[in-house]
């Protein structure tokens, strides 16, 4: 799980004088990802706008545990699982690999979606998908229309399907004890159903 180490001017009011108060805090979430620094920010800020206490808004964000596929570690008896299949573009893709490949694992596999709507960028990014993708798991698992550029982008790793009972069934096949899944991909390809049917497994 992500903790962040966050340093911030918050503005305080008191008898109608304003002033600005350095603070330094600890937040430790149960969100995946350092690149979630910025939504914890930006909740903080909320909250302040609203005059929520910095004390209260901390124990909220670090209270919540996301169960909505973004950002989500899933832990079972064999393996951990990082969901985050509710949506997907290069920056995202990129981001999600490099956090991926941070996390200490014996073997790790990628489990990658389609990034929709990228109009004619798709081949290209998908090609970059498989070239990074290829840097950060043993295993890649790809699907959907522009999985052939994920392979093809890297150097033949990445395994293409077309249909997600396969790649399921794969899954299931390949994966091995102590893995840790990246389930990474477009919402529209809707990669939780691979996840639930993995995780029958699992149990």
């Amino acid at each position: 799980m992500a903790s962040f180490s966050l340093s911030a001017s918050m503005s305080s009011s008191n008898s109608g004088m304003s002033s600005e108060d350095d603070t330094s805090i600890v937040v430790n979430t149960n969100l995946v990802g350092a690149y979630n620094a910025d939504n914890v920010m930006a909740a903080l800020a909320v909250g302040a706008h609203f005059g929520v206490s910095l004390e209260d808004a901390v124990k909220a964000i670090e209270a919540y545990v996301p169960s909505n596929n973004r950002s989500q570690m899933v832990r079972t008896k064999f393996n951990t699982l990082i969901v985050d299949a509710y949506n997907a573009n290069p920056t995202s893709m990129e981001a999600a690999l490099k956090n991926f490949a941070s996390l200490q694992a014996d073997h790790k596999a990628a489990l990658l979606g389609d990034m929709l709507e990228l109009g004619d960028h798709a081949p290209a990014e998908h090609r970059k998908l498989g070239e990074l993708a290829a840097q950060k798991a043993e295993l890649i698992l790809c699907y959907g229309p522009n999985a052939p550029y994920v392979v093809e982008g890297s150097g033949g790793k990445a395994i293409a399907f077309d249909d997600r009972d396969a790649m399921t069934a794969a899954l299931k096949e390949m994966a091995q004890s102590g893995d840790v899944i990246l389930f990474k991909g477009s919402h529209g390809m809707h990669l939780e159903l691979v996840l639930e049917a993995f995780l029958k497994n699992e149990t």
